[in-house]
């Protein structure tokens, strides 16, 4: 299994226990279980072995969820993460569309 698969499922858990808006939640969620599901497949899965710097980029949005969490986090700092996670999902599918 991935790193980066690992650490979407402990933000996932993470996000259970916090105590933002449901709407802001289901949204972080949503883009958790997206980029979860890109990573799924062997192409990407491979690509993703061989780019480290997404792993950092994983590592970064699971510890904003854990401080979001851990300190009952504003709307904006959700907004933060959302913005955050757009971006991840781009940059994930673009390994599912490169030709080798």
């Amino acid at each position: 299994m991935l790193r980066p698969y690992d650490l979407l499922t402990r933000s996932q858990l993470e996000m259970k226990n916090c105590e933002l808006p449901e709407i802001d939640k289901l949204r972080i969620e949503m883009y958790l279980i997206r980029i979860k599901r890109i990573l799924l497949e062997d192409r990407v899965e491979a690509r993703v072995r061989l780019t480290s710097n997404i792993e950092k980029e994983f590592k970064e949005v699971y510890d904003q969820i854990c401080n979001l969490c851990s300190q009952n986090g504003c709307i904006a700092d959700a907004e933060g993460i959302i913005i955050r996670m757009q971006n991840l999902v781009e940059d994930v599918k673009r390994l599912s569309n490169v030709t080798d």
